[in-house]
């Protein structure tokens, strides 16, 4: 015997709010801790400098053992922090590539890596600062 058309309709309506009733809920995103917003900072300035020793690589061959090594510690840089939560914003092209602007882009990051490791967690904190002191003797080197 089939069932008639009223019959369907209700067995199907029950079948779905069974399933919803019993279905998991959609997954929540865990919220952002403080050290991710760090992380991701970090993460931005360490693909700013990449960018600007590719940059300054280009402009500048003149000086690619001196500048190879330095880009090589920033891709380091960025493997120890982890993958890049979103695209970084692509740097303009450094007007006259300069090693004086490389020291001042460095300069710069070490010292924003230095405040965000007094406010970051133990682990975070220990990571950025070697990521200070590494940029500190970038700016040295230059």
């Amino acid at each position: 015997m089939q069932p008639t058309r009223r019959q369907a309709l209700t067995a199907g309506v029950v079948v779905l709010t069974a399933a919803a009733c019993t279905s998991d809920p959609a997954p929540r995103l865990a919220p952002r801790t403080p050290d991710d917003l760090l992380r991701e900072a970090a993460v931005a300035r360490e693909q700013g400098l990449v960018d600007a020793y590719g940059a300054a690589l280009r402009a500048l061959p003149q000086h690619t053992a001196l500048l190879a090594p330095l880009l090589g510690d920033h891709a380091a840089h960025l493997a120890a922090l982890g993958p890049a939560p979103s695209p970084s914003p692509t740097l303009a092209p450094l007007p006259r590539a300069s090693l004086a602007r490389l020291a001042a882009l460095e300069r710069s990051a070490a010292a924003q890596h230095a405040r965000d490791a007094l406010v970051a967690s133990r682990e975070l904190a220990a990571l950025l600062a070697s990521l200070a002191a590494c940029e500190a003797s970038h700016v040295a080197v230059l």
